[in-house]
């Protein structure tokens, strides 16, 4: 017979696996949408018009929407490789700002807010 003891270290370790993946997918969401807000604040800055915004979008939504581009699988770390040595970029070197702490939760919080009351 089973011990219970096992199976409940068993069931918390997947379940703190879950909720890992889950933080994970969010964060990659919520840089993504950020990347893309910047990259678009960019284009703009640089007079590129609306016509040719919304074809990078586009452009933008299908490479990360997809797993590969004429037979080649994607991946950020072959991308970062290439392009770094493409374009003679360390991309170690970017530098973010970073949402504070106290700025984060406030705007959770009104995010959770938000959800809870409907």
């Amino acid at each position: 017979m089973k011990s219970r003891v096992k199976d409940c270290v068993k069931c918390r370790e997947d379940i703190k696996a879950e909720v890992q993946y889950e933080m994970f997918n969010n964060a990659v969401f919520s840089i993504s949408q950020s990347i893309l807000a910047m990259a678009i604040w960019v284009l703009e800055y640089e007079g590129k018009t609306e016509e040719e915004i919304k074809k990078f979008i586009n452009d933008f939504n299908f490479i990360s929407s997809t797993q590969t581009v004429f037979g080649k699988k994607l991946n950020a770390t072959d991308a970062i490789e290439e392009y770094s040595k493409k374009y003679d970029f360390d991309f170690d070197k970017l530098d973010f700002h970073i949402e504070t702490k106290y700025n984060f939760f406030k705007r959770y919080n009104k995010e959770v807010r938000k959800y809870v009351n409907k």
